[in-house]
């Protein structure tokens, strides 16, 4: 991953779990459901949170099954009894932040990158399946 991309991708991971302390703060002192308004900055977070994830784990990988398994919660219920939810996504997108600023990431890209390269027949050619 190049330099402005990673920059890209760690600016929108830092808004993102700023979003989420937002939603969090909200939802502890909420007695009822959120406003309709609420609730579409909710799905718009998720939606962002998702594409994310999708763009930097290729739909693969222990981030991505976690995203996957919190999609099927009920978003459109946020109060002071279920914000859970929210606190789940959160964990993932703090997760993904250490990999991007321990460079696990792009290590990793890089040595799969290397082992598909190792594994090309030496024509250079990939085998026809």
């Amino acid at each position: 991953m190049n330099n402005k991309i990673q920059q890209l991708a760690e600016q929108e991971i830092d808004d993102l779990i700023t979003i989420a302390d937002r939603f969090i703060a909200g939802a502890k002192t909420s007695d009822s459901g959120w406003e309709p308004e609420q609730i579409a900055e909710v799905i718009t977070w998720i939606s962002r949170t998702g594409q994310i994830i999708r763009k930097l784990y290729n739909g693969e990988g222990q981030h991505f099954e976690n995203y996957q398994r919190l999609t099927k919660k009920d978003f459109t219920n946020v109060h002071s009894n279920s914000y859970m939810h929210i606190c789940e996504a959160q964990g993932i997108l703090k997760a993904i932040k250490h990999e991007l600023n321990t460079g696990l990431l792009v290590d990793l890209r890089s040595l799969l990158q290397a082992t598909i390269l190792c594994r090309l027949p030496r024509n250079g050619r990939a085998p026809a399946f």
